[in-house]
Parts: C-alpha cells; structure tokens; sequence
C-alpha cells in the first residue's frame, strides 16, 4: 500500500525500528483500502462498499437495538415484540447485558491473539458457544442481545485491518448510550455532530 499512496503522490513517513509506514495526508475512504485489491482487478469497488457498510453497521447497530427496544416497538411486527422484547426476563438491565457481552467478545479477541494457533478454534467454540448456550440459559443475557451483538462484533472485526476499529469502538459505545437515553433523535442528532 505504501508503494500505491506514493503513486499516488502522497507521503510516506518511516521509523526506525518499525515495520509499518504511516501514509499522509489520508481520506477517510482510505481506510477502507486493503493490500489485497491492488493485486485484483475485480470486486475493489463492491468489497470497499462492503466495508463501509460493515463500519456504518458496527457504529450504528447497537445504537439501533437500543432505540428499538426502548422506545419504538412498532418498528418491529407484533409477533417479534411479543415474544422477544416484551418477554424479557434477564437478571440485568438492557444496557449492562449489551456491555457484558462485548466484554465477553473483547475476551475472545484477546485470548485468541495470546495462545497458540492451533487452540484459537477450541477457544472461540469454549467461549461462543458454551459460555453464550450457559448465559442465555441462566437468564444473564436475552438472546436477541447476544444476536445483535454477534453481528455488530463480526462487523467490526471486516474493518478491523484498516485501522477504523478503535474509532469505531469510540463511536459505537457513544451511539449505544444515545440511543439508550435519547432514542432515534439521539441518533440522529449524533449522526449530525
């Protein structure tokens, strides 16, 4: 990539002792810029829309599920209210349920960098499946919620390469609380600002 930017006219800073380049000035659109694509002629345009998508959906998600579940129901058919958000019966509220499972996909990551490749599949099946199936179960966490994060996880983790996924963490526990306390103009007005 370092190679493309100065093709492209941009600049290029190296460090002594580090083995990455940081390339100014940068577009936000370059972030969505992976290695792989110089190398393809086809999907460049498709795969970085993917990728947007992916960074819009990992920000507003959990903001969204948020607003929905407090404020506006009928945003839902009435059969889902009914049986998925009227029926909650969780220990914890919605707000520390959504936090404890991030914390718990936060551990995953964390673990699956620390050990050895062979056991990340043992490891991640340990703490998805047993750790989620036993939280469900015990009443700790709504199903929905374990869902819903699940895909707000998995959308961060496709733009985690470009570099977005501490602003995207930043800007996905902002909306989360606008969309608890204020609702859809909470969002709305967080999309503005």
């Amino acid at each position: 990539m370092t190679v493309s930017a100065l093709y492209e006219g941009r600049v290029a800073i190296l460090v002594n002792g580090t083995p990455y380049s940081i390339i100014v000035p940068t577009l936000f659109l370059h972030y969505f810029h992976q290695p792989d694509e110089y190398n393809t002629k086809s999907g460049r345009l498709a795969n970085r829309a993917l990728r947007f998508f992916s960074w819009f959906l990992s920000i507003m998600l959990l903001g969204l599920y948020m607003t929905m579940v407090r404020f506006h129901h009928e945003w839902i058919p009435h059969k889902f209210v009914k049986s998925f958000l009227t029926k909650s019966d969780t220990v914890f509220p919605m707000l520390v349920e959504v936090f404890f499972v991030l914390l718990l996909f936060q551990f995953l990551v964390e673990a699956s960098l620390r050990i050895p490749k062979a056991t990340v599949i043992i490891v991640s099946l340990i703490g998805a499946i047993v750790v989620g199936q036993t939280a469900v179960s015990a009443k700790l966490i709504h199903p929905l919620t374990l869902i819903v994060v699940g895909i707000n996880f998995l959308a961060s983790i496709t733009i985690a390469a470009g570099g977005l996924y501490g602003t995207a963490l930043t800007l996905r526990t902002l909306f989360l609380f606008l969309g608890f306390f204020f609702g859809l103009k909470g969002l709305i007005g967080g999309i503005v600002i």
